[in-house]
């Protein structure tokens, strides 16, 4: 997709994209489970909207679109486990947090008086496509390392769903926050 910004904004600003990304978006979002190429067609549609939804001078316009808003948050309730359809539910909360409709509760949960509070905590962020790596080095952190370590594969029931409530969650109770930065670390919208 688009990971540029400049590049985004360069696209979405020619005479009538940005409408035609919404039209096709709302379009293929009605026929995504038809075909596999619908489906990844829709995918790769959210991701986009997604990407916009980054950008202040387009989120109030999204914000504007009621029949959007409405398929982005129906997205949301979708309960298949299918592949695409759980990347496009990760996607679909990231437009509603990003436009302001979803809240994450960062809220720390009330502590537990009878665990280790000498126990340190630490939260792996890492680029999905560095997950072979990052499952090597939370092994040898395993090995030398007596704290939790909180990393997705690990503590979401399904590894390749970013759940952004349990993400955030994590993140206001660890103490540590690791980040395995690398290019696709920095070229991933969802890091």
């Amino acid at each position: 997709m688009v990971v540029n910004d400049t590049f985004l904004i360069y696209i979405i600003s020619r005479e009538n994209i940005y409408e035609l990304f919404i039209e096709k978006f709302l379009l293929f979002n009605a026929v995504c489970e038809s075909t596999i190429l619908n489906t990844i067609i829709c995918s790769s549609l959210y991701t986009i909207i997604w990407s916009i939804s980054f950008q202040p001078e387009y989120s109030m316009k999204l914000k504007s679109n009621d029949k959007l808003i409405s398929t982005v948050e129906q997205r949301v309730k979708n309960q298949s486990n299918d592949e695409y359809a759980l990347e496009m539910k990760r996607v679909a909360k990231g437009i509603l947090f990003n436009l302001d409709y979803l809240q994450m509760d960062a809220q720390a949960t009330a502590v537990d008086p009878n665990s280790d509070d000498n126990q340190i905590k630490v939260m792996v962020s890492y680029a999905h496509r560095d997950v072979t790596f990052c499952k090597k080095i939370v092994t040898k952190l395993q090995i030398h390392f007596q704290g939790d370590i909180w990393v997705d594969f690990n503590k979401l029931s399904v590894s390749h769903e970013d759940d952004w409530e349990d993400i955030a969650k994590a993140i206001s109770q660890c103490d540590v926050i690791l980040m395995i930065v690398t290019e696709n670390y920095c070229s991933s919208k969802s890091c």
